[in-house]
């Protein structure tokens, strides 16, 4: 298979693999808008498309924080970037208070413990993602 290098067809191939991802994920929404109607939500969360419309919509996110960031415009930022260590710590506080707004819900220390990770992980996850492009990003821009 040859590598492609006219700007017009690479723009095509882009165009066409956005729309079978499209048509993809219209099929996984059916086929569990289906097992909604016909089982109920419980049916549908535990067939394993549901998965894959979970993990499709992540890869899909990231992919789009890696462009917007190639895209943001360094002149708006302040010449000294957040640390992360602050953005860590606000992240830790979010998930210990969601984890004790659980607990004080269930008081269930598991349920709470599971929440306050649950949310720590899936902010930190992006903004460490985030936190290490722009740092790619500056590194690149210094040399």
């Amino acid at each position: 298979m040859q590598k492609i290098n006219d700007e017009r067809l690479v723009i095509q191939n882009l165009k066409n693999i956005r729309t079978a991802f499209l048509i993809q994920t219209i099929g996984i929404i059916a086929i569990l808008l289906y097992e909604v109607v016909t089982g109920g939500f419980q049916s549908a969360r535990e067939n394993p498309i549901w998965i894959v419309l979970l993990l499709s919509i992540i890869v899909h996110n990231f992919l789009s924080i890696r462009v917007s960031v190639d895209m943001d415009d360094g002149e708006k930022q302040s010449k000294r970037p957040w640390p992360f260590s602050r953005t860590f710590s606000l992240i830790l506080l979010l998930g210990v208070a969601a984890g004790s707004l659980q607990y004080i819900y269930s008081n269930t220390l598991l349920h709470a413990s599971l929440v306050g990770g649950a949310v720590f992980i899936c902010f930190l996850a992006p903004f460490s993602f985030i936190h290490y492009l722009k740092q790619k990003q500056r590194d690149e821009s210094d040399k």
